[in-house]
């Protein structure tokens, strides 16, 4: 697992390398994150479902839907089917929100006149719309911009977000990433509730479910830098894993939410987006033979070293760029033995900013992000 997490006064410019960054610097509204509090034995939580699915339906690119399992209807009884979708990161959400009552939701986390108790975020889902439909109005400081990938075959997602202030922020804020899985299915209690979600086995089709948080801690990684104008991103290459023991991992059914809080651990949120998870086009192959690529540091002042490891002899190249698509630097195509490599990268002649590597192996290329500060 690498992540980076980077920050620079922006000057963006569109590589063709991201199809679905870089994020935009239009101002906009806020987005609504939709923490959906349920359990596989709570016979009112396919109704909160529908709720949802209708709230993100009547504002399509603005509501992200996480389904949250925690508490006491969560916990499986060990029969077949009966899933435990339960994760450490659910339960510190669950523990916040305290909800006195399931299904329960969170819109961004805010305290408002409809909380379930005072002082608390959860509230029932008949006021989920009622205040989703306020935040959507006003505007958000910062837009975000996320894209996941994986090649045929592989287990690995890879995933790159970039956040870009429009307008001041109040300080610190914090990024959040999480990896969902739609359509898995099983065990549901009051299944009649959602009569789209019955599969032709009788079983409910679990949608929007947690599996992991990529950032760390739980209530996210400090983004330090939010005046107007500044640029950050953050990448990570994840080896998708089975949570608990339950429920095997599909990659082809998973998607990424990315979300930013006002202030550390559990407070309100800014806005959010999320994306599923797309294969990459054909044409594009990551090499497979070359593992544990690790850029460190980076940021980085001046130099920084590339790691890796081969599994077999071949040739490798690379080629360094800046954001227009200029290559500023190569490493010839030399043969390198199986095994562990380093390879310094010199960029005391460059200017402070963006760049990326691309590695190309025999089997394929794999680009990265490396950011120059100066």
């Amino acid at each position: 697992m690498k992540k980076t997490l980077s920050l620079f006064s922006a000057c963006l410019v569109t590589v063709g390398l991201f199809a679905q960054l870089p994020v935009s610097t239009t101002p906009s509204d806020r987005n609504v994150l939709l923490e959906d509090l349920t359990g596989i034995y709570c016979g009112y939580c396919p109704d909160g479902a529908l709720k949802a699915d209708q709230l993100k339906a009547s504002a399509p690119g603005q509501i992200v839907i996480i389904g949250n399992h925690a508490g006491s209807y969560a916990t499986p009884n060990g029969s077949p089917g009966h899933w435990d979708f339960r994760t450490p990161e659910g339960a510190a959400i669950n523990s916040n929100s305290d909800p006195s009552g399931y299904p329960a939701g969170n819109i961004n986390r805010e305290v408002t006149n409809y909380s379930m108790k005072a002082g608390k975020t959860a509230m029932s889902r008949g006021y989920w719309a009622t205040v989703a439909g306020q935040i959507i109005t006003e505007p958000s400081p910062v837009n975000l911009a996320v894209e996941a990938y994986y090649y045929p075959g592989s287990n690995k997602l890879m995933v790159n977000v970039e956040g870009y202030y429009t307008s001041n922020g109040t300080g610190s804020d914090y990024l959040t990433v999480a990896v969902l899985q739609d359509d898995i299915e099983g065990y549901q209690s009051g299944m009649s509730g959602y009569p789209a979600r019955i599969t032709a086995n009788n079983l409910y089709l679990h949608k929007d479910v947690l599996r992991k948080y990529l950032t760390s801690p739980v209530f996210g990684e400090e983004v330090s830098t939010t005046s107007m104008g500044e640029l950050f991103t953050w990448s990570q290459e994840y080896t998708v894993a089975q949570v608990g023991t339950d429920v095997m991992p599909d990659i082809t059914k998973m998607k990424v939410a990315v979300w930013l809080t006002e202030d550390a651990g559990y407070s309100p949120v800014i806005t959010a987006v999320e994306t599923n998870a797309a294969e990459r086009p054909v044409g594009i192959n990551e090499a497979a033979s070359l593992n544990n690529l690790s850029i460190f540091p980076n940021p980085f002042q001046n130099n920084t070293t590339i790691s890796f490891d081969l599994d077999k002899d071949q040739q490798i190249a690379m080629n360094f760029y800046d954001v227009t698509g200029k290559v500023v630097q190569q490493v010839a195509s030399t043969n390198y033995s199986a095994g562990a490599h380093l390879i310094q990268f010199d960029g005391s002649d460059l200017q402070g900013g963006l760049y990326y590597v691309n590695i190309v192996a025999e089997d394929g290329i794999i680009t990265r992000r490396i950011v120059l500060n100066k």
